[in-house]
């Protein structure tokens, strides 16, 4: 059985696994996380958060069917890979390009 204390050298006594786990937790807490971008699904909601445009912008990029999403249970559910895909699709190009070229 895995337990938290697996990787604990020291951790004989309560009050060394009372110890270590506060350090566990501290060192867990300071960590920065970014679960948000990891996500392989995203909400309406979440969509809008994830390419930062409105919920309006969201329904006429859906209704243009620029985006690929899911309906289960009603709800409009987007994969990361076809966000991110949308994303690549519509990179626009410097007008001052030509100029830095020569």
């Amino acid at each position: 059985m895995n337990t938290i204390f697996d990787d604990c050298k020291q951790c004989d006594s309560t009050d060394e696994k009372v110890n270590y786990l506060a350090s566990f937790i501290i060192d867990r807490l300071s960590t920065p996380r970014n679960d948000f971008y990891s996500k392989p699904h995203y909400t309406s909601s979440e969509a809008c958060k994830y390419l930062q445009i409105s919920k309006k912008t969201l329904d006429n990029i859906c209704s243009d069917r620029e985006i690929t999403y899911t309906m289960p249970r009603g709800r409009r559910m987007f994969l990361k890979d076809h966000l991110e895909d949308y994303v690549k699709r519509n990179v626009h190009r410097s007008k001052y390009k030509r100029l830095f070229d020569k």
